[in-house]
């Protein structure tokens, strides 16, 4: 069914279908933390990696911030999320790490890359990370992967800053490893469906050192008015994609992060597509132009 999709076809990601509606923008408490806070260090990181952080851990990651850590040092994080990846026949000289979506893994957009029918140059390892499984507040307890957990769905939806914080660090962490592997920062492109979307736009934003691009697909920008942009990310090129259709994450949250964008000094592209909250195949055309122009 994928190798078969057209235009106006969508592919549903696997996905729980109640967990991509809800995140957070009204968090005054964040605000601190994102300021003072920028690239995630280790003890962010180790939320994610080694269990969820309670709601009211935020004091904890405001004493971290207080010892500002520079920038250029991070800690190092030798322990990384587990991953799928997909290598070219030819040493890498790029790299894609794209997140999943709220209730699947990291196996979720694989049978993804054949459909982009990208050029064998450049040579792009593809790095797909599974999220964590954790109880999911706002669906009932259940426990799934996720990037963070979903407190409210309500109109102000309340998520867990602490988690999404700790899941940016450990994206950060796999661009680190990436640099390390031999790629060079400006060859790394970040990619997240939704949920994973929303902590990839935390990441790019905040690493100390010029990244290939991001895309943004069916997802929508919760810490906008906290994140505070590296100057190296400022003018980052992004891609926006949304589902006119889409009734989980509606177009006007895809529409006012371009808005949120703009406000910060970048120049989003912005796309939409006649589908719901899944990917169609005109998307994925202008996915694989993306990547071909920015890696």
């Amino acid at each position: 069914a994928l190798s078969a999709a057209k235009p106006n076809m969508g592919i549903m990601p696997r996905c729980n279908v109640l967990g991509f509606a809800a995140l957070s923008t009204n968090l005054p408490h964040l605000l601190s933390v994102v300021r003072k806070y920028g690239p995630a260090t280790m003890a962010i990181a180790n939320t994610i990696l080694h269990g969820a952080a309670p709601l009211d851990s935020s004091p904890q990651i405001l004493q971290y911030s207080r010892s500002h850590y520079p920038r250029q040092t991070r800690p190092r994080v030798t322990d990384y999320l587990p991953c799928e990846e997909l290598h070219p026949q030819t040493p890498a000289s790029a790299s894609v790490i794209w997140l999943h979506g709220l209730g699947a893994d990291g196996n979720d957009f694989v049978p993804i890359i054949p459909l982009l029918r990208l050029p064998r140059e450049p040579a792009i390892r593809f790095v797909f990370p599974h999220a964590p499984s954790i109880a999911v507040t706002a669906n009932n307890g259940h426990v799934m992967p996720a990037w963070f957990d979903i407190l409210e769905f309500a109109e102000e939806r309340k998520f867990n800053p602490v988690q999404l914080l700790g899941s940016a660090a450990a994206v950060h962490a796999l661009i680190d490893r990436e640099i390390e592997r031999g790629i060079p920062s400006e060859r790394i492109l970040l990619a997240g469906f939704s949920q994973g979307g929303a902590v990839n736009y935390q990441a790019a934003l905040t690493y100390d050192k010029p990244l290939a691009g991001l895309l943004a697909l069916s997802t929508y920008f919760p810490t906008h008015e906290a994140i505070e942009v590296h100057p190296a990310n400022a003018a980052l090129p992004m891609l926006l994609c949304h589902g006119t259709n889409d009734q989980i994450l509606p177009i006007r949250l895809a529409m006012n992060s371009r808005r949120y964008l703009e406000r910060l000094g970048l120049h989003p592209q912005f796309k939409s597509y006649f589908m719901a909250h899944e990917v169609c195949g005109e998307e994925l055309e202008d996915v694989a132009s993306f990547m071909q122009d920015h890696l």
